[in-house]
């Protein structure tokens, strides 16, 4: 914390529930209705475009492998740039920045 967080005006009006309550609905992620949680969400809201997925789990799980995802920083992040790229872009070259994280 620091001093903006202590010169900040309170939020405590934001969960205030007069003089009409305070309500929040989540919003499931358009992707999940093409997996197999899809049976336990909400219906589908009609006009909504479900993306297709570039791979399945068990892909993902097959290049990120060795990964230590367990903390913050505890992996190569210019290896799981190109892992996502790969993923994501197939064939697609890689974006040369010019930097030494290439």
């Amino acid at each position: 914390m620091n001093i903006n967080d202590a010169l900040a005006r309170p939020m405590a009006d934001v969960f205030t529930t007069t003089p009409s309550p305070w309500s929040f609905e989540a919003t499931p992620s358009p992707y999940l209705y093409n997996t197999e949680l899809a049976s336990e969400l909400p219906p589908k809201p009609a006009g909504m475009v479900v993306p297709k997925t570039t791979h399945d789990a068990e892909y993902w799980a097959r290049v990120t492998e060795g990964m230590d995802f367990t903390a913050e920083d505890r992996f190569d992040f210019a290896a799981y740039n190109r892992v996502l790229w790969a993923g994501l872009m197939g064939d697609t070259p890689y974006p040369i920045s010019g930097t030494s994280d290439d």
